[in-house]
């Protein structure tokens, strides 16, 4: 008997997650990583362009003016399953350093729920990325859960993501977990104001989420109908305050994305 759909798709993030939890390592502060994916696809057959840019700001020279910046395409595969490619670029914190390619990354993010099916929607995300220069830095596997749930006119998206570096540089032994938090008051579709925090718990074994980066602030997205083009414009912007020592002070954040049928 063949399979359904749902049970493939459980099927596929099982497996995935039993994969990563013998290897799952710290995860690393990363700038590039402001963006809550929610678990709810757009569809198959739905291409993106899509850039994300992020800055700091501090007066510690050690934690100013780093900066991220990547540029993706990503395709609707099935009605469940979104795949992206990205090229990433960085800037070191501190005066003297220049945006130099940091390397590639390959997303895949699975739908698991309808929406409303439950009380939450489920999805899932698994990343790799490779890095550019591995004599000082690692790659990285990423994978976790994506929780979304409106409560009236507002949605709320939690992003759990455990962590696996490959390579020669690992940081730190044990299992660490990050998160992606994102509350929107679905004001109107062209604005909606939110509130967003991004940050890391640190290694389980021994919880440090004081040590750890952790980053809270305001934040807009919305979306645009293009009438001369075919497809979308969604933008997400947001300024977020550094909570804890090892966090900027200051970090802003911009994030376009361009959808069509393909």
């Amino acid at each position: 008997m063949p399979l359904s759909q749902r049970t493939e798709r459980w099927i596929l993030g099982a497996c995935l997650a039993v994969w990563l939890a013998g290897y799952a390592l710290p995860a690393r502060a990363d700038i590039g990583e402001l963006y809550v994916y929610s678990p709810i696809l757009d569809g198959a057959g739905i291409a993106e362009i899509e850039y994300r840019g992020a800055r700091t700001f501090d007066s510690d020279p050690a934690k100013d003016n780093a900066q991220s910046q990547k540029l993706s395409f990503g395709y609707g595969i099935t009605d469940w399953w979104f795949v992206e490619a990205y090229g990433e670029f960085a800037r070191d914190p501190g005066p003297g350093n220049s945006t130099h390619f940091d390397g590639t990354e390959w997303e895949s993010v699975f739908q698991l729920t309808e929406p409303g099916e439950y009380w939450a929607n489920l999805g899932l995300i698994a990343e790799y990325e490779r890095v550019a220069n591995r004599k000082t830095d690692s790659d990285e596997l990423e994978f976790g859960p994506l929780l979304e749930h409106d409560f009236g006119p507002t949605t709320m998206d939690l992003n759990l993501v455990l962590t696996r570096q490959l390579g020669p540089v690992i940081s730190e032994p044990g299992v660490s977990i990050a998160y992606r938090w994102e509350t929107r008051w679905r004001l109107f579709p062209q604005f909606q104001p939110a509130i967003e925090a991004f940050g890391n718990f640190g290694p389980i074994s021994h919880f440090s989420p004081g040590e750890q980066q952790q980053l809270f602030g305001p934040g807009a997205a919305g979306k645009f109908h293009l009438g001369f083009l075919p497809g979308d414009l969604q933008y997400d912007i947001g300024y977020l305050f550094g909570l804890t020592p090892s966090s900027p002070a200051g970090t802003v954040k911009i994030i376009l994305e361009y959808e069509f049928p393909l």
